[in-house]
């Protein structure tokens, strides 16, 4: 009994490590151009995001020889595993044309799709050359050169006022520069000093959400509780409210800018910048 019992165990771990072995092997794959299978493929990108030094690409891909694409299975939670597996990645990298090995450059993200890819660029950069590599679930395996438009850098928004720390007791008031952004998210952080437990110190503050519709800006929340005014004026931006600013620490102003656009080839491009200064306690 002792005997079948001992046996039954070192079949199931001998199972279980074929089992593991084989999930390793799937994505352990080091020469797939010349082992598996190479089948064609066409690939759009579906939007560019750029920061000023990461730029991030959206790809649709379909297989032409079977005549199928993402987009026929396109829905609220596009998610690849309802895809087919002759068109479902197992792995898909973004790597420079001349890289040597299959996994060389950036992984782009597999479990959503369109699948978004992020590299960083050189400074000045006008476009820029991918080589985009993929293995299927099915194990065939393609690659495909893409050019990618780098959009202009958005200017980031100076913020002029506060200059200096807040005194006591005082409440929130932020001006910035208007840079032409259709959206704007400005955000102070009151900050205490950190405890060494893994929460943030800087939780408590507050966001404001201010959009352009027809050239003129607006604020997007009702705040009830600390209401908020906007004023413009002589190209900037000033938000008050009756918010006080109490913290331990220091407070940090910050502001994203955020412009939609289109490139040169129709497709949709989001740029953004960030800001933001900070004060100690007096």
């Amino acid at each position: 009994m002792f005997k079948k019992i001992s046996f039954l165990i070192i079949s199931i771990v001998l199972l279980t490590a074929c089992n593991n072995n084989s999930e390793d092997s799937k994505y352990n794959i080091k020469d797939p151009k010349n082992t598996l299978k190479n089948v064609p493929i066409n690939i759009e990108t579906t939007q560019i995001l750029f920061d000023g030094k990461r730029v991030s690409f959206d790809l649709s891909l379909s297989r032409p020889d079977l005549k199928i694409k993402e987009t026929d299975y396109e829905k609220e939670m596009a998610l690849t595993v309802d895809l087919p597996l002759t068109l479902q990645p197992r792995l898909i990298y973004a790597g420079e044309p001349n890289d040597e090995n299959f996994n060389d450059g950036y992984l782009c993200d597999r479990p959503r799709f369109p699948h978004r890819c992020e590299y960083e660029i050189a400074a000045n950069e006008t476009s820029h050359q991918f080589m985009i590599r993929i293995v299927f679930e099915d194990d065939t395996y393609t690659e495909k050169l893409i050019d990618v438009e780098i959009p202009t850098e958005l200017p980031k928004s100076e913020i002029t006022y506060p200059t200096t720390a807040p005194t006591e007791n005082s409440t929130f008031k932020m001006t910035f520069i208007d840079v032409g952004a259709d959206k704007y998210e400005a955000e102070f952080r009151l900050c205490k000093p950190y405890g060494n437990d893994g929460i943030n110190p800087c939780l408590d503050g507050g966001t404001y959400y201010i959009y352009r519709e027809n050239g003129k800006l607006s604020i997007a929340n009702d705040y009830n509780v600390y209401p908020i005014s906007l004023t413009e004026k002589d190209g900037s931006i000033t938000l008050q409210s009756t918010f006080p600013l109490w913290f331990e620490e220091s407070v940090e102003y910050v502001v994203t800018a955020t412009k939609d656009s289109k490139n040169s080839t129709k497709i949709p491009v989001i740029t953004t910048s960030t800001n933001s200064i900070s004060f100690s306690k007096k």
